[in-house]
């Protein structure tokens, strides 16, 4: 016969374990969007070097 502290057992483990996929996928989540950030930031970055670049070059001549 089961007791209690068995039934309570097996069903409080799912959540847990649950719980901790979700706050895997939302950090994983929040990184990817650091990420992603970031590199808007460079490219955005990159492209001004370019353009700054070209006009510099195009004043000189």
């Amino acid at each position: 016969m089961n007791s209690i502290q068995d039934t309570v057992q097996v069903s409080v483990t799912p959540n847990i374990m649950n719980t901790n996929v979700l706050v895997e996928k939302e950090q994983s989540l929040k990184n990817m969007t650091i990420f992603r950030a970031l590199e808007i930031i460079v490219y955005i970055f990159t492209v001004t070097y370019a353009v700054g670049s070209t006009l510099l070059i195009l004043l000189l001549e």
